[in-house]
Protein backbone atom coordinates (compact mmCIF):
# COMPACT_ATOMS: atom_id res chain seq x y z
CA UNK A 1 0.00 0.00 0.00
CA UNK A 2 1.13 3.47 -0.57
CA UNK A 3 2.01 6.06 1.66
CA UNK A 4 -1.02 8.44 2.22
CA UNK A 5 0.85 11.54 2.50
CA UNK A 6 3.61 13.41 1.17
CA UNK A 7 6.27 14.37 3.83
CA UNK A 8 9.35 17.04 3.77
CA UNK A 9 11.79 16.30 5.78
CA UNK A 10 14.56 19.38 6.68
CA UNK A 11 18.26 19.14 6.54
CA UNK A 12 18.69 19.22 9.83
CA UNK A 13 16.04 16.30 10.30
CA UNK A 14 18.07 13.72 7.55
CA UNK A 15 21.93 14.53 8.79
CA UNK A 16 22.45 11.49 10.67
CA UNK A 17 20.00 8.87 8.83
CA UNK A 18 20.76 6.15 6.95
CA UNK A 19 19.28 6.34 3.23
CA UNK A 20 17.00 3.93 4.44
CA UNK A 21 15.83 5.76 6.97
CA UNK A 22 15.65 8.84 4.86
CA UNK A 23 12.87 7.04 2.60
CA UNK A 24 11.34 5.43 5.75
CA UNK A 25 10.88 8.63 7.37
CA UNK A 26 9.76 10.61 3.98
CA UNK A 27 6.96 7.48 3.47
CA UNK A 28 8.20 6.80 -0.23
CA UNK A 29 7.54 3.18 -1.18
CA UNK A 30 10.40 2.73 -2.58
CA UNK A 31 13.88 0.28 -2.11
CA UNK A 32 17.19 1.85 -1.87
CA UNK A 33 18.80 1.03 -5.29
CA UNK A 34 15.50 2.68 -6.55
CA UNK A 35 16.31 5.68 -4.83
CA UNK A 36 19.76 5.93 -5.55
CA UNK A 37 19.79 5.08 -8.83
CA UNK A 38 16.89 7.77 -9.47
CA UNK A 39 18.81 10.49 -7.52
CA UNK A 40 22.18 9.39 -9.63
CA UNK A 41 19.66 10.02 -13.10
CA UNK A 42 19.15 13.49 -12.09
CA UNK A 43 22.55 14.76 -10.39
CA UNK A 44 24.72 12.04 -10.73
CA UNK A 45 27.37 12.61 -8.31
CA UNK A 46 27.24 16.36 -7.72
CA UNK A 47 27.12 17.89 -4.56
CA UNK A 48 24.85 20.26 -3.54
CA UNK A 49 26.05 24.30 -4.56
CA UNK A 50 25.35 26.65 -2.31
CA UNK A 51 25.01 30.74 -3.26
CA UNK A 52 28.20 33.12 -1.68
CA UNK A 53 27.82 34.54 1.05
CA UNK A 54 29.73 37.84 -0.88
CA UNK A 55 29.48 37.25 -4.21
CA UNK A 56 31.14 40.45 -4.86
CA UNK A 57 35.02 39.29 -3.34
CA UNK A 58 35.06 36.78 -6.92
CA UNK A 59 35.99 39.85 -8.77
CA UNK A 60 38.74 42.63 -9.04
CA UNK A 61 37.28 45.97 -8.59
CA UNK A 62 37.36 46.64 -12.06
CA UNK A 63 35.66 43.98 -13.34
CA UNK A 64 33.30 44.89 -10.14
CA UNK A 65 32.90 47.79 -11.01
CA UNK A 66 32.00 47.20 -14.97
CA UNK A 67 29.16 44.31 -13.90
CA UNK A 68 27.60 46.89 -11.26
CA UNK A 69 27.05 49.42 -14.48
CA UNK A 70 25.87 46.61 -16.81
CA UNK A 71 23.32 45.95 -13.49
CA UNK A 72 24.59 43.20 -11.08
CA UNK A 73 23.37 42.74 -7.71
CA UNK A 74 26.31 42.01 -5.11
CA UNK A 75 24.27 42.59 -1.92
CA UNK A 76 25.32 39.99 0.22
CA UNK A 77 23.01 36.83 0.75
CA UNK A 78 22.99 35.05 3.83
CA UNK A 79 25.59 32.43 3.84
CA UNK A 80 24.84 28.91 3.12
CA UNK A 81 21.41 29.62 1.45
CA UNK A 82 21.24 26.58 -1.42
CA UNK A 83 21.28 27.97 -4.79
CA UNK A 84 17.18 28.01 -6.07
CA UNK A 85 18.59 26.23 -9.25
CA UNK A 86 19.40 23.08 -6.53
CA UNK A 87 16.54 23.51 -4.77
CA UNK A 88 14.63 22.62 -7.92
CA UNK A 89 17.16 19.59 -8.46
CA UNK A 90 16.25 18.39 -4.96
CA UNK A 91 12.77 18.64 -5.21
CA UNK A 92 13.30 16.80 -8.68
CA UNK A 93 14.51 13.83 -6.93
CA UNK A 94 12.11 13.68 -4.37
CA UNK A 95 9.18 13.88 -7.02
CA UNK A 96 10.95 11.24 -9.19
CA UNK A 97 11.86 9.11 -5.42
CA UNK A 98 7.70 9.09 -5.61
CA UNK A 99 6.48 7.85 -8.40
CA UNK A 100 6.11 4.40 -10.20
CA UNK A 101 7.06 3.13 -13.55
CA UNK A 102 4.50 2.43 -16.45
CA UNK A 103 4.56 -1.24 -15.38
CA UNK A 104 3.50 -0.71 -11.52
CA UNK A 105 0.89 1.80 -12.62
CA UNK A 106 -0.65 -0.84 -15.55
CA UNK A 107 -0.58 -3.76 -12.55
CA UNK A 108 -1.82 -1.42 -9.75
CA UNK A 109 -4.64 0.02 -12.19
CA UNK A 110 -5.43 -3.56 -13.47
CA UNK A 111 -4.47 -2.18 -16.78
CA UNK A 112 -3.08 -3.63 -19.90
CA UNK A 113 0.82 -1.92 -19.76
CA UNK A 114 -0.09 -0.91 -23.73
CA UNK A 115 -3.28 1.31 -22.69
CA UNK A 116 -0.47 2.52 -19.89
CA UNK A 117 1.45 3.68 -22.47
CA UNK A 118 -1.28 4.90 -25.26
CA UNK A 119 -2.25 7.22 -22.04
CA UNK A 120 0.87 8.79 -21.25
CA UNK A 121 1.37 9.68 -25.37
CA UNK A 122 -1.83 11.50 -25.09
CA UNK A 123 -0.92 12.95 -21.64
CA UNK A 124 -4.12 11.78 -19.42
CA UNK A 125 -1.13 10.24 -17.47
CA UNK A 126 1.51 12.59 -16.26
CA UNK A 127 5.12 11.25 -17.16
CA UNK A 128 8.58 12.31 -16.30
CA UNK A 129 10.98 10.94 -18.82
CA UNK A 130 14.14 10.09 -17.20
CA UNK A 131 17.90 8.35 -18.36
CA UNK A 132 16.53 4.76 -17.65
CA UNK A 133 12.69 5.23 -18.77
CA UNK A 134 9.85 7.63 -18.01
CA UNK A 135 8.12 7.88 -14.42
CA UNK A 136 4.76 8.31 -13.11
CA UNK A 137 4.63 10.87 -10.04
CA UNK A 138 1.74 9.10 -7.53
CA UNK A 139 0.50 12.67 -6.64
CA UNK A 140 -1.40 12.55 -9.78
CA UNK A 141 -3.12 9.39 -7.57
CA UNK A 142 -5.38 9.01 -5.36
CA UNK A 143 -3.70 8.22 -1.52
CA UNK A 144 -5.33 4.54 -2.21
CA UNK A 145 -3.40 4.65 -5.54
CA UNK A 146 -6.42 4.91 -7.76
CA UNK A 147 -7.30 7.36 -10.60
CA UNK A 148 -8.45 10.65 -9.29
CA UNK A 149 -11.15 11.71 -11.05
CA UNK A 150 -10.68 14.75 -13.96
CA UNK A 151 -7.13 14.27 -13.02
CA UNK A 152 -6.17 13.10 -16.45
CA UNK A 153 -8.52 15.76 -18.21
CA UNK A 154 -6.30 18.66 -16.28
CA UNK A 155 -2.82 17.12 -16.67
CA UNK A 156 -3.44 17.04 -20.61
CA UNK A 157 -4.65 20.82 -20.65
CA UNK A 158 -1.49 21.83 -19.01
CA UNK A 159 1.30 22.88 -20.99
CA UNK A 160 3.69 20.65 -22.36
CA UNK A 161 7.54 22.50 -21.56
CA UNK A 162 5.82 22.80 -17.89
CA UNK A 163 8.68 21.94 -15.82
CA UNK A 164 7.88 18.69 -13.79
CA UNK A 165 8.44 20.63 -10.17
CA UNK A 166 6.39 23.07 -11.56
CA UNK A 167 3.56 20.84 -12.38
CA UNK A 168 4.05 19.21 -8.65
CA UNK A 169 3.52 22.61 -7.31
CA UNK A 170 0.81 23.61 -8.98
CA UNK A 171 -1.05 20.47 -8.66
CA UNK A 172 -0.12 20.92 -4.91
CA UNK A 173 -0.76 24.40 -3.95
CA UNK A 174 -3.68 25.78 -2.65
CA UNK A 175 -5.87 28.32 -5.27
CA UNK A 176 -8.08 31.28 -3.95
CA UNK A 177 -10.83 30.01 -7.40
CA UNK A 178 -10.96 26.69 -5.73
CA UNK A 179 -13.04 26.61 -2.54
CA UNK A 180 -14.47 23.52 -0.67
CA UNK A 181 -17.93 24.38 -0.12
CA UNK A 182 -19.26 24.59 3.73
CA UNK A 183 -15.83 23.84 5.14
CA UNK A 184 -15.32 27.68 5.93
CA UNK A 185 -14.31 28.60 2.66
CA UNK A 186 -10.87 26.68 2.90
CA UNK A 187 -8.83 26.74 -0.66
CA UNK A 188 -7.64 23.92 -1.95
CA UNK A 189 -5.23 22.57 -4.29
CA UNK A 190 -6.43 21.54 -7.95
CA UNK A 191 -5.67 18.02 -6.65
CA UNK A 192 -7.46 18.15 -3.23
CA UNK A 193 -10.56 19.83 -5.55
CA UNK A 194 -10.40 17.15 -7.77
CA UNK A 195 -10.00 14.30 -4.84
CA UNK A 196 -12.93 16.28 -2.59
CA UNK A 197 -15.67 15.62 -6.03
CA UNK A 198 -14.96 19.27 -7.15
CA UNK A 199 -16.27 20.18 -11.24
CA UNK A 200 -13.37 18.96 -13.19
CA UNK A 201 -14.33 21.91 -15.34
CA UNK A 202 -13.25 24.29 -12.41
CA UNK A 203 -9.32 22.89 -12.46
CA UNK A 204 -9.29 22.66 -15.98
CA UNK A 205 -9.88 26.72 -16.57
CA UNK A 206 -6.90 27.02 -14.64
CA UNK A 207 -4.83 24.50 -16.29
CA UNK A 208 -5.65 26.16 -19.43
CA UNK A 209 -5.05 29.53 -18.24
CA UNK A 210 -1.18 28.83 -17.66
CA UNK A 211 -1.07 28.33 -21.51
CA UNK A 212 -1.44 32.39 -22.24
CA UNK A 213 0.17 33.11 -18.91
Amino acid sequence: MRPTQHHAITAADSADLTVRQLIEQAGLNIGVEDFQAQVTAVVGHQRLRFVQADAAAEFDEATRAALVRAGADFTPLHAGRPDPTELTRAAFIGLLADSDTPEAVASRLDRDISRIRQRIRERTLWSVPTGSGVRLPRVQFDDDGSEINGMGTVVQALPEDLHPVAVFRWLTTPVADLVAPGDGGVALSPREWLRSGGATEAALELARDLLVA
